[in-house]
């Protein structure tokens, strides 16, 4: 999947739906996350999502379960880059 292709699943450059196929959740999410965050600096809860997402808490998850987003325990940060 090429960078254009996660525009496919956005709309007004907010994600509104969760790519069903593996590779699709992880090139969508590994490009939500580059918007969201600058690679290893920690951002809060608040600070993470914004609007673009349709699913915040969902999306948050997600990224976090695939390894796209790294969280300290008690949800207080969370960044992207080595653990």
């Amino acid at each position: 999947m090429t960078p254009g292709d996660v525009t496919r699943f956005l709309e007004n450059g907010r994600l509104e739906r969760t790519p069903r196929r593996a590779d699709d959740r992880v090139a969508v999410y590994t490009w939500l996350a580059e918007q969201v965050t600058p690679a290893a600096v920690r951002v809060t809860e608040r600070e993470l999502m914004g609007p673009l997402a349709h699913d915040p808490v969902g999306a948050r998850r997600d990224m976090v379960e695939l390894g796209v987003l790294h969280r300290e325990p008690d949800g207080s940060a969370y960044w992207r880059g080595a653990a």
